[in-house]
Order: structure tokens, then C-alpha cells, then sequence
């Protein structure tokens, strides 16, 4: 399997798309961890850090934080600017996540560089129970609760990425073109991919960029089985190109229709009174305490959940 994972249990919410199970079998043989190899074989470009000031947080990751019932307090959010882009990510991680801000920064860095313009914030909590995670696909937000699969991690980021770009490509998964790719297929990926053609398109996307960067032989190394999922993982290669490919000499553009960050807001009036909130009013503080709605479900159709059980 493409994710470390026993079961999923997921939901969808994307206009115009049936959640029923999609009705091809497995790949055979299975295919094993991709993860780490795609890992080694990406890049993390030099990068800078700077640590916000405790006090303030983008509003996205306040309500994120709020939502999964986590304290505001407990976030930590990080300026990251990679040497192939001269405009900065923000991303939010809860203090106690599994997942070290050196391995978070190496893992979003080695996305590359034109798919991670896809990315607007990246938030990561721990998890209650098992790791799951969703995307927020029309602005580009996309969370991880738990460990990421450890080594296998690689392949969830940018599968989480994958629902933000199937989203700016005209909803891709939901095209005439990508349901031809899937005909002409006589299997699917997994049992995550079988869920829903969005994730079905994550899927493949993961597979593509495998297949892309994983030079010479690709999935044809790993899977002798791979013209059974062909039709579809070609499809993505076609349409995303060299977003998906290693090129250490491509920037990024950040220009895809997602804005760069979200409103910069107070953590809560601890960190309001203690003056740790410089320019945000009180008001400011009110409308990020009553209003999540705005920035969390005000495009629901965009809302790619899933929760996966080890």
C-alpha cells in the first residue's frame, strides 16, 4: 500500500462527486512502501527559518487548532523560505506533534517546487487516536494529525497536496479526461485509492511523481503489475508535467489562484493582554473567535477529509 495503513475510513465532500467505492480491483501484486525511496530521491532546497512571536498565528491554523480541540497557545508557526522561492511558507505545528520541525520543514521543502505551489499552510497536530488528515483544497491548507506514517510520511504530503491540485485543475478528478484514464485502467492503486475519485486521483498522483523523479525505471521497478493502474498515473504525468518532476533549477511561480497566507490573528486574550498581539485589536480577536466558520467550512465542497486507522 501507498500508505502504511490497515483500513480507511474517510469521507468527501467535492461538488458533483459520488463517495461510492469505485468498482475496480486491487493492483496485483500489491505494491509496498513508497515512501521512503520518493523521499531519497527528492530534494530539500537550503532553507531559512524564522519562529513567530508566541501571540500571534494565521487564522486558518487558530481555527484548525480550535476545531480538533487543541489550545491556539500550543501552536508554533515558522516563516519558511526555501532558496527556490524568495516568497516565504507559513506552517503551523502543534508543540507536541510527533513530527520534529526539522523533519516537517525537510518534508514540505522536498516537495517540488512547482507542486508545492500548490501549498498555502501546512498544519500538524498530534493525534488522539489513529493518523489522519485533510485538505482544505480550494486555498491550499492542508493538515496531518498524528505521526505522517513515519517513513513512509513523504507520500502523505504530497498526497494531501495532490486534493489542492486536482481542485485548481478544473476539479481534474471529476473530468471526462481522468474518467477515460480511469476506464482504460483495470485496477486502482489500493483501498485508498478504491474510496472516491479524488482519492483515487491523490493516489495516482503520488505514483506520477514516483514515476517522475524515481529515474530510471520508475514503477516499473517496483510493481510489475504497473499497466494496470498505467492509463491513470500517465494521464497525471501528462497534465502536470514538470510540477511533478525534480528540477533543481525551477522556481516557483506562487501563482496558481490560492492566496500566499491567511489573516495573521491573535491566539486568544492571554496573548492579547499579555501584549503579545501587536496591531491585532480586540475586534480582530472577536471576529477570529466567532467567525471560523468564514476560513474553516466557507467553501465546503472544497473539504477532503479522511481518517486513516493503522
Amino acid at each position: 500500500m501507498l500508505f502504511n495503513t490497515a483500513q480507511l475510513v474517510a469521507g468527501l465532500l467535492l461538488a458533483g462527486q459520488a463517495t461510492a467505492q469505485l468498482n475496480k480491483p486491487l493492483i496485483n501484486p500489491p505494491f509496498g512502501d513508497l515512501g521512503p525511496v520518493l523521499q531519497s530521491r527528492l530534494r530539500t532546497p537550503q532553507y531559512t527559518v524564522i519562529k513567530w512571536p508566541w501571540g500571534l498565528i494565521p487564522l486558518r491554523c487558530r481555527a484548525v487548532a480550535d476545531q480538533e480541540d487543541y489550545t491556539p497557545y500550543d501552536i508554533e508557526v515558522y516563516d519558511v523560505t526555501y532558496s527556490d522561492c524568495p516568497t516565504k511558507w507559513v506552517l503551523c505545528r502543534h508543540n507536541q506533534s510527533p513530527t520534529s520541525p526539522a523533519q516537517f520543514f525537510d518534508r514540505v521543502g522536498r516537495l517540488p517546487v512547482g507542486f508545492r505551489d500548490y501549498l498555502r499552510h501546512f498544519i500538524l497536530l498530534p493525534s488522539r487516536g489513529a493518523t489522519h488528515a485533510y485538505t482544505y483544497s480550494d486555498l491550499g491548507d492542508a493538515v496531518i494529525l498524528g505521526d505522517g506514517h513515519g517513513a513512509n510520511a513523504q507520500t502523505l504530503y504530497v498526497h494531501e497536496i495532490a486534493h489542492t491540485v486536482d481542485w485548481h485543475h478544473n476539479r481534474a478528478s471529476t473530468t471526462q479526461g481522468w474518467l477515460n484514464a480511469f476506464n482504460a485502467a483495470s485496477a486502482v492503486s489500493d483501498d485508498y485509492a478504491r474510496r472516491n475519485q479524488a482519492e483515487n486521483f491523490a493516489q495516482e498522483t503520488v505514483i506520477a511523481m514516483y514515476d517522475s523523479v524515481v529515474t530510471p525505471n520508475g514503477i516499473t521497478g517496483v510493481n510489475g503489475g504497473w499497466q494496470q493502474i498505467a492509463p491513470m498515473y500517465q494521464y497525471i504525468k501528462s497534465l502536470l508535467g514538470d510540477k511533478i518532476r525534480r528540477i533543481d533549477s525551477r522556481v516557483c511561480t506562487r501563482n496558481v489562484g490560492i492566496p500566499l497566507w491567511d489573516t495573521t490573528v491573535c491566539m486568544g486574550p492571554a496573548a492579547r493582554d499579555s501584549g503579545n498581539c501587536p496591531g491585532v485589536s480586540a475586534r480582530d480577536l472577536d471576529t477570529a473567535e466567532g467567525d471560523n466558520n468564514v476560513t474553516i467550512a466557507g467553501n465546503p465542497e472544497a473539504l477532503v477529509k479522511c481518517k486513516l486507522n493503522h
